[in-house]
């Protein structure tokens, strides 16, 4: 069975297989968690929510910026992108559901946990996947190998899922805290190593062009062209900000609140 399995496609499917586990788990927990367990306020909650979206609208064309512009090798490299990012996107996974002091109700140190987690979740979230998803089209040009991509990523969706349910049955929905932390501690380092296996094994044609790129010193013209190019970093970032329709944390928050609100 195992003879069949293509190297390269389940080395890319790895990432979505630990990303989805935690991506799912942190979801449809922190809600609860934040304001069920820490009793966060609701001020605090709803600033925090404002900050995330924000945070969220200004990173994607920044870190896109980032990783195609960025001289240094570890960072233009897709691979390279997964396997540093990796360590610190499950440390974020994970900071969540531990907290940082006894929490009193409305406590100011559990709004400034709830803000400070989902602002470096979502940096970490995006540096990881930003260049997975670049990475799916530098695996292969031929169709039939991106459609292999697709079918193993697909099926590493719905395995990583699964972690929800696990974690709810460990935690006896979250009545189990001491539970619910070790699980989570678990996913992160289990997610960990199979963005790791990318970052080893999920090899392109780009790696060896992105080996040793010298470095060329700043000329008049490539500074006005690098401040060109954040400008528009920063004015895309403001029309994504004003658009309603393409706040996507927004939407995820309502979906999220919305399977929650029973919990609450």
């Amino acid at each position: 069975m195992f003879r069949h399995l293509d190297k390269a496609s389940g080395a890319y499917a790895s990432t979505t297989l630990g990303a989805t586990m935690m991506n799912s788990v942190f979801g449809f927990y922190y809600v609860k968690v934040f304001l069920n367990k820490y009793q966060v306020s609701e001020s605090w909650f709803h600033t925090s929510q404002v900050i995330f979206m924000i945070w969220n609208a200004i990173n994607d064309p920044l870190f896109g910026y980032i990783q195609d512009n960025m001289n240094t090798s570890w960072v233009r490299s897709r691979r390279h992108s997964i396997l540093y990012g990796a360590p610190f996107y499950a440390i974020s996974f994970i900071i969540p559901w531990f907290p940082w002091g006894t929490y009193e109700k409305d406590s100011w140190l559990a709004g400034a946990h709830l803000l400070f987690s989902l602002c470096l979740w979502d940096t970490f979230f995006t540096f990881v996947l930003l260049a997975q998803c670049a990475l799916f089209a530098e695996m292969s040009k031929k169709h039939e190998n991106r459609l292999r991509l697709v079918k193993y990523t697909q099926f590493a969706s719905l395995v990583g899922c699964m972690a929800v349910t696990l974690t709810g049955l460990i935690s006896s929905n979250l009545e189990k805290y001491e539970n619910f932390q070790v699980t989570c501690v678990i996913l992160g380092i289990v997610a960990y190593i199979c963005m790791r296996y990318t970052g080893k094994n999920a090899f392109t044609d780009y790696d060896e062009l992105n080996k040793d790129v010298p470095s060329h010193p700043a000329t008049t013209s490539r500074k006005a062209s690098e401040f060109s190019a954040w400008r528009q970093v920063i004015q895309i970032s403001c029309q994504v900000m004003w658009l309603d329709n393409c706040i996507f944390p927004g939407g995820f928050f309502l979906h999220i609140f919305s399977q929650n609100r029973c919990e609450f």
